[in-house]
């Protein structure tokens, strides 16, 4: 066992094991994505109505009930498209929280609306500056000034693009990723960790409608899609009146 008696050779080895427990953490995700991967496969010929992980659904911002803040299910350890059951849809935050009480959404309003810079913003002076504590990077640079440089070129311009363009297709442009979403078991949006920026930009700009994949459904809603693409019209409307224009439900 090596013993450190240095203030600096004690910093080493903490940066070292940190990048260990990385390391081990991706090598465990990655080993994960493929069980699931090739599990999702069999459902799928077991069960042709999966739909498609690309098929994009356009939903309404309204519409957005819940969130995943840091998503816990951590789409690096998962697989897009897959059907899963359990309780995982039920460990969530309310919309209004999000929006009004966290300092992602908060500094990002603060910077678009009342011009305040990125490094005076909330989001820097107290998550970002406790995460570069604690991590030492984000976003592969190492100081606030640093990050606040990155997000003027990068962030900046994305709201300038989305003020023009809109929300373009997940397919349209390269330089913006598609945004993620789960489907709860009762149909419902989960907005998840990956798209926050976006989403405020399209909020503070008015934008009504984007474009989504979905990453995960649950096995009741699944349930649910099967009976509702089995009925006639006039069955949909008797029996599901409450999801006939559900952007789940519209090519069925």
């Amino acid at each position: 066992m090596l013993v450190f008696k240095r203030k600096g050779d004690k910093v080493l080895v903490k940066s070292n094991l940190f990048v260990m427990r990385k390391r081990c953490k991706k090598f465990c995700a990655d080993i994960n994505v493929i069980i699931r991967g090739s599990l999702l496969w069999i459902k799928r010929l077991v069960d042709k109505d999966i739909p498609d992980r690309n098929d994009v659904l356009y939903i309404k911002t309204d519409d957005i009930k819940y969130f995943f803040y840091y998503d816990f299910l951590g789409r690096n350890s998962s697989v897009q498209g897959d059907v899963v059951g359990g309780n995982w849809d039920l460990n969530v935050r309310e919309r209004k929280d999000v929006l009004t009480n966290t300092d992602k959404y908060n500094g990002i309003r603060q910077h678009f609306s009342e011009g305040v810079p990125w490094q005076d913003t909330i989001l820097f002076r107290r998550e970002y500056a406790k995460r570069l504590c604690s991590q030492g990077t984000i976003k592969g640079v190492s100081t606030l000034s640093e990050l606040a440089e990155l997000y003027e070129k990068k962030y900046d311009m994305l709201f300038e693009q989305l003020k023009q363009k809109g929300f373009l297709s997940v397919d349209d442009d390269e330089r913006i990723g598609p945004v993620y979403i789960y489907l709860n078991r009762y149909g419902e949006i989960i907005y998840t960790s990956n798209g926050n920026h976006r989403l405020a930009m399209a909020l503070l700009l008015g934008i009504e409608e984007i474009p989504v994949l979905v990453w995960w459904r649950h096995k009741k809603w699944q349930d649910t899609r099967k009976k509702y693409g089995k009925l006639k019209i006039s069955e949909r409307k008797e029996q599901y009146p409450e999801l006939l224009s559900h952007p789940d439900l519209l090519k069925l």
